[in-house]
């Protein structure tokens, strides 16, 4: 994987997606007249955003930074493909064979 970063370019309706995401993930509650934020139930709906996203576009969701001088649509990321990054790493080399001689152990005594 090359770690060349790329520009992309949301939609408008792709940025609304993302910050109805956002207001998902954060509740405010007023603590005696101060106003604190804290994560709500959703607190995965803005990464689930991020992925959907970079599978739609291409990009790797965990390494996007914003690019604030171009606006709120604009991003730069690694480009790929999330599924073969998070893909579960499958088992190497043989199974052990020692848990059933040990469950018979279990039985003689």
């Amino acid at each position: 994987m090359s770690n060349a970063r790329r520009e992309f370019e949301m939609t408008q309706e792709q940025l609304d997606k993302m910050l109805e995401a956002c207001k998902r993930n954060l509740k405010f509650e007023d603590f005696g007249g101060a106003m604190v934020a804290h994560v709500g139930p959703d607190y995965n709906a803005v990464n689930e955003a991020w992925k959907k996203l970079g599978d739609e576009m291409g990009f790797f969701w965990k390494t996007v930074l914003p690019v604030p001088e171009k606006g709120d649509r604009f991003f730069t990321a690694v480009p790929g493909t999330n599924a073969a990054k998070e893909a579960p790493a499958k088992p190497t080399g043989p199974t052990p064979k020692h848990e059933p001689e040990v469950l018979e152990r279990k039985d003689k005594t």
